[in-house]
């Protein structure tokens, strides 16, 4: 008699880790589609803004005359990369932390940290998905047409409001696989997860504690400011997103869950400022950020700047301290040729 052995079958996952591997693989599908919507959009924005600039310098240097609007449109181009790129950095995790706690102390104390970490960065964005959208939709924005190009303000306001949305996109879809990873893990998991959570709601309370003390005690609004930036970047949340949070509770008006910092009239200032500040209404100076990275670029792909170090290693390298010397000899020579003295 032959007896045929039948390959053991495997479980079916629990059902709360089968709903969170759904939910995390239809987040990954978007998310995956907001980064290369972002990748097509800011490659786009960014030769606008290139061709509007040299453009207008050329027509200006060589031609006598200036291209009406150029500036403008590179300013609202420049928006554009902005937070299309930064969006695309989150996604790659490409974005700067400082980890000196979070990834420090036992278990319990990191998954607290991280906790507080996250559920400061979650409101938010919650709040300037919010925010952002109302702006969008003209509450504080410019109203009317552009003074150059004669669009709607709508156009270059909106790309804040894509920004954040693509920004919260993708924190969902690393915070789903967190939690696909602790459905996974079952009782242990689920123990972690809420231990954090309890930790974490510890933690915002204790600094929620030591900011109410300072403030009570007749201390600068400006030292409470200081601790709450120093907890947040040690607690490992990202820089951009620190300085954002900053901004917004030190003008939350009237109070923020009850620390009154330097209350706003206008909820919509913070997002006002940014625009403005980028793009709306100035900011063409910070196109040379762009123009730099660009110029980079083409210097690395060219080759370029390998020969300028390799040019700076033969003079200076084989003196002590020869790394320092080739670096500032190489920034000399590109300074040279891009004429500036940075």
């Amino acid at each position: 008699m032959t007896t045929i052995a039948q390959d053991p079958v495997a479980n079916p996952p629990a059902r709360p880790a089968a709903i969170a591997v759904w939910i995390e693989r239809w987040l990954g599908v978007y998310s995956d589609a907001a980064v290369r919507i972002a990748s097509v959009g800011a490659v786009i924005a960014a030769v606008v803004a290139l061709l509007a600039v040299v453009g207008n310098v050329f027509t200006r240097q060589v031609l006598g005359f200036s291209i009406f609007g150029a500036n403008e449109l590179a300013s609202f181009a420049f928006l554009w990369t902005i937070w299309l790129g930064v969006s695309m950095a989150v996604k790659r995790g490409a974005v700067t932390v400082i980890t000196l706690l979070s990834h420090q102390g036992p278990a319990l104390w990191q998954r607290s940290v991280r906790t507080f970490s996250g559920l400061s960065l979650g409101i938010f964005l919650a709040y300037a998905c919010y925010r952002s959208t109302e702006f969008a939709l003209g509450r504080g924005a410019p109203a009317g047409l552009t003074s150059a190009l004669e669009i709607s303000w709508f156009y270059p306001v909106v790309s804040m409001t894509v920004g954040f949305y693509f920004i919260t996109l993708h924190y969902l879809h690393a915070l789903a696989g967190e939690a696909r990873g602790a459905a996974e893990r079952g009782r242990a998991g689920a123990t972690a997860a809420l231990s954090g959570l309890a930790g974490g709601i510890v933690v915002s309370a204790l600094i929620w504690v030591t900011l109410w003390a300072i403030l009570e005690s007749g201390g600068a609004p400006l030292l409470a400011i200081g601790v709450l930036f120093v907890a947040l970047t040690l607690a490992g949340t990202p820089i951009v997103f620190m300085l954002a949070i900053v901004g917004i509770v030190a003008l939350f008006s009237p109070d923020f869950l009850g620390l009154t910092f330097y209350p706003s009239i206008d909820a919509m200032l913070p997002f006002f400022t940014s625009q403005s500040t980028m793009g709306l209404s100035g900011g063409s100076e910070l196109l040379v950020i762009l123009m730099f990275l660009i110029v980079a670029e083409v210097m690395n792909a060219s080759g370029l700047s390998t020969r300028l170090i390799a040019f700076a290693a033969s003079l200076v390298a084989h003196w002590r301290g020869g790394m320092a010397y080739v670096c500032q000899l190489t920034s000399a020579v590109v300074s040279g040729i891009s004429g500036s003295a940075s």
